[in-house]
């Protein structure tokens, strides 16, 4: 109700001594299918000073429980159940929270791509420490052999090209250097080889297939956005690479102009902004204002 909030502020104690027990009683009941968390959803949508109350709680279930899959229970619902908790701690936890979920994440994707874990922890990490999610991208697909369909092919949708996940690899923080970028393009060019492509005519419903050529574009127009002298020597890195070949004029060809838009992009000083908000117009700064 409207009114929790301010209750929690007045006697947070109250609140958390009430509503926590509930809340630890739906994460330990058993995950069926169609199993429905409504409290831990309400606190996922609460405002900070509501949500914050539960957070010691849900941190005791994650390090107790969080690994953990019982009999009887649905692999699917599971993952579900821990990927909301980890979204919750993410989202109002601190530093030190999120560095002990990127530790936990770290060690569970130590043993290779877990078929119900993984997709949980491989999305975490990537939000929280790309590099290592990348390397445990790669560790996870060496030895699988390309192919039309397979686990190249799944994780490149999952983790680029399904717009839920979208917000898990965020390839615009800067994190995702142009290095890390490269190699994830490899990966992808590898994976989910365009002579392999899928071309649809009419209406259809997009499957992983497409969602992992999407991802591919998705990754190839992050690596040619990459600013800077960094960002120019892997593009040319890029060009070079045989496994992509098929594009190099082309790639070359954006490199350079998105080169030629960031060397004429010349911000203004405070001085010339005040200029421009007082004479309606900016002195030229480049060949084309020229």
């Amino acid at each position: 109700p409207s009114w929790l909030e301010s209750l929690a502020a007045a006697h947070p104690t109250a609140v958390e001594d009430v509503l926590g027990p509930e809340l630890t009683s739906e994460l330990n009941e058993i995950a069926t299918v169609g199993s429905y968390l409504m409290l831990l959803q309400r606190v996922g949508h609460a405002a900070p000073s509501l949500a914050t109350l539960f957070l010691p709680r849900l941190r005791v279930w994650f390090d107790e429980n969080g690994q953990h899959m019982r009999e009887g229970e649905d692999s699917t619902r599971v993952a579900a159940r821990l990927r909301e908790v980890v979204d919750v701690l993410l989202k109002y936890g601190d530093a030190k929270t999120r560095e002990h979920i990127c530790t936990v994440a770290v060690q569970q994707l130590g043993d290779g791509l877990d078929p119900v874990f993984a997709y949980v922890w491989l999305p975490t990490l990537m939000r929280l420490d790309p590099a290592a999610g990348t390397e445990r991208l790669e560790q996870g697909l060496s030895g699988v052999e390309p192919g039309p369909e397979g686990p190249g092919v799944d994780w490149t949708s999952f983790l680029f090209g399904e717009s839920r996940s979208q917000a898990l690899a965020n390839l615009c923080i800067p994190k995702f250097t142009p290095a890390l970028l490269l190699r994830l393009v490899r990966l992808a060019y590898r994976y989910v080889r365009p002579s392999e492509d899928i071309s649809h005519e009419g209406a259809y419903s997009p499957g992983p297939r497409d969602h992992a050529q999407r991802a591919r574009d998705i990754l190839l127009n992050a690596l040619l956005s990459a600013k800077g002298s960094e960002g120019w020597a892997t593009k040319l890195e890029m060009v070079n690479d045989p496994l992509l070949a098929d594009f190099r004029d082309r790639a070359l060809l954006i490199a350079r102009e998105k080169s030629a838009e960031e060397t004429d992009g010349v911000a203004f000083s405070e001085a010339e902004v005040t200029a421009l908000d007082r004479n309606r117009e900016a002195p030229p700064a480049t060949r084309d204002g020229m």
